[in-house]
């Protein structure tokens, strides 16, 4: 908050491993208990969830999961899939509604008149009519210090 300088809510993003490892970490599980047993022992636990991980923190950011995949093989070798934001965590000051001079970690742009444009054409042969629906945005960091990456392990 205080380096995107205008209090805009904290919000993180967790890589899939990384929240695995948060997940079944013994303290964050141990916050997670379904009831205590006759001698002060815990009956179960429970696994947190996704948005769970939000309640745990001071002011309840919102919590988001990095499901993006990409192949790191060499082409024409056998496919290796791995996650994107594998073992990082990023933690970002981001407004939830963001304009143009908010000082928001990253911002999406658009064109003038919108992200999206319909239209159709006809094919080649003129057989078929397609219908087609063109975007043009542009991912932008626009405060690169609203932000930090964690690894883990």
């Amino acid at each position: 908050m205080k380096a995107a300088k205008n209090g805009a809510p904290v919000k993180i993003l967790w890589g899939m491993s990384a929240f695995k490892e948060f997940r079944n970490n013994a303290k964050v599980r141990g916050r997670f208990i379904v009831g205590a047993g006759r001698n002060g022992g815990n009956v179960g636990l429970v696994s947190p969830n996704l948005s769970d991980s939000g309640s745990l923190l001071i002011t309840n950011p919102e919590t988001q999961l990095s499901q993006f995949v990409y192949d790191s093989s060499a082409q024409g070798q056998a496919a290796n899939i791995q996650f994107l934001l594998d073992n990082a965590v990023i933690v970002f000051a981001s407004n939830s509604t963001p304009n143009r001079i908010d000082p928001s970690f990253m911002k999406t742009f658009a064109r003038m008149g919108g992200f999206f444009r319909p239209g159709s054409y006809v094919t080649e042969d003129e057989r078929d009519e397609v219908l087609k629906m063109d975007w043009t945005t542009q991912p932008t960091v626009t405060n690169s210090i609203a932000a930090q990456m964690v690894l883990t392990s």
